[in-house]
């Protein structure tokens, strides 16, 4: 686990990537979730009425369903 210092230190790092790049790194800085579990994200996982996020239990690696806040608008 990074502590708070180390996250920040990892989100100003990612200023100087290109846009995609970018919001993808704070993505899941923002969520904690694995990085193929944010690559393979599809447009029925989110509910942007709720502000959620859900993943499926057959795209994690312990089989487990999560639900995230769905984060936007985050410079």
């Amino acid at each position: 686990m990074l502590t708070d210092d180390e996250l920040r230190a990892c989100w100003g790092a990612t200023a100087q990537l290109n846009p995609k790049r970018k919001c993808f790194a704070r993505l899941l800085i923002l969520t904690g979730c694995r990085e193929m579990e944010a690559a393979d994200i599809s447009i029925g996982e989110v509910d942007l009425q709720a502000g959620l996020w859900s993943i499926l239990g057959s795209r994690t690696r312990n089989g487990r369903g999560i639900v995230l806040p769905a984060v936007a608008g985050v410079d």
